[in-house]
């Protein structure tokens, strides 16, 4: 296995850096291999805090033809391996869910809403660094756009982009919903500077509303997951979301492959209002716990995401349908 030597890092100037993924081979190139070896460490510290069980004696840098080349694909965790440098066929998957999927808290890659990124950001299962406090590999970037509020006075802060902090030179990001962009990791200068955040001042750990743009961070291994939240639901939730959670991977399976969602998988929403449609009848629903509150509030926001996707595609059947589930979940 390889040997991890260095523990805390500098942060490099400006060097190029560039992945290539050919068939399930996955290339780091940079400008020479005592940048490659750094960028390396710090991909390294990543992935072990997502898989502890990596092996690594596959991960050497080499010099050819003038260039520092890395495979990298050995030190990466599967989940990352599969999706880095793949361009989705569909549009839709974009840099919430990434954050979201990444951290457990979605279970398929799919449109994303701001609303559900903020829904989860501010609940128990994840909370803001300290002002002062250290960034660990695996916190969440949230850059926040803060337009002042000329009607009502004080600004207004809303969700613009989401990404993995991996180290202060790199972060793991999707740059949009677009099918041309790909999952990579990314010089963390190129994101900042893309989305205005060029100020460190605006690079803090907590959103500075006195930037257009600025960066909050956030941390989500709290020891509370969400599988520990939806086993402490009542049983209907927990069945109505498994059958979303069907739904959702088909539609997934949709946006990966090129395909489109048919009849029976159409009748998967059906089925889901159905298992609703219990519960409210059922004298649990009148006595719910915090919890259920919780993911029936996931849910709806999960729901109303996956029908902004359709109408964008102008899929107007499943998303009517889509609408009367959102409805159900409102009951």
């Amino acid at each position: 296995m390889m040997k991890l030597i260095l523990i805390f890092f500098y942060s490099l100037p400006c060097f190029s850096l560039d992945f290539n993924r050919v068939d399930d081979q996955i290339m780091m190139t940079t400008d020479d291999c005592s940048v490659g070896e750094n960028y390396l460490q710090q991909i390294v510290n990543w992935s072990t805090t997502l898989d502890a069980n990596l092996e690594l004696t596959s991960c050497v840098p080499r010099n050819i033809n003038g260039k520092c080349e890395t495979n990298i694909t050995q030190c990466l965790p599967e989940r990352v391996r599969d999706i880095h440098g793949v361009e989705p066929l569909g549009k839709g998957p974009n840099c919430w869910n990434l954050v979201l999927w990444l951290n457990n808290m979605t279970p398929n890659l799919r449109w994303t809403s701001a609303d559900e990124m903020t829904h989860f950001m501010s609940s128990s299962l994840c909370r803001p660094l300290g002002p002062n406090e250290s960034r660990l590999p695996g916190d969440i970037i949230a850059i926040k756009s803060n337009t002042p509020d000329k009607e009502n006075g004080g600004v207004i802060t809303e969700e613009y982009h989401g990404m993995i902090y991996i180290s202060e030179d790199l972060v793991f990001s999707k740059d949009s919903l677009s099918n041309h962009d790909e999952y990579s990791i990314t010089l963390a200068d190129d994101i900042y500077n893309e989305y205005y955040v060029e100020s460190a001042r605006c690079r803090q750990n907590n959103n500075d509303v006195n930037c257009f743009e600025s960066a909050d961070f956030f941390r989500c291994d709290l020891g509370l997951k969400i599988d520990d939240v939806i086993q402490s639901t009542s049983p209907k939730i927990r069945e109505a979301l498994d059958a979303l959670d069907h739904y959702e991977s088909c539609v997934e399976e949709s946006k990966f492959s090129g395909g489109f969602l048919n009849d029976e998988t159409s009748s998967l929403v059906d089925n889901v209002i159905s298992i609703l449609e219990d519960y409210s009848k059922d004298e649990v629903a009148e006595q719910a716990n915090s919890n259920d509150a919780f993911i029936l509030n996931t849910m709806r926001l999960r729901v109303s995401a996956l029908r902004n996707s359709f109408n964008t595609v102008n899929d107007d059947r499943t998303s009517e349908r889509l609408e009367v589930l959102e409805q159900a979940l409102y009951r």
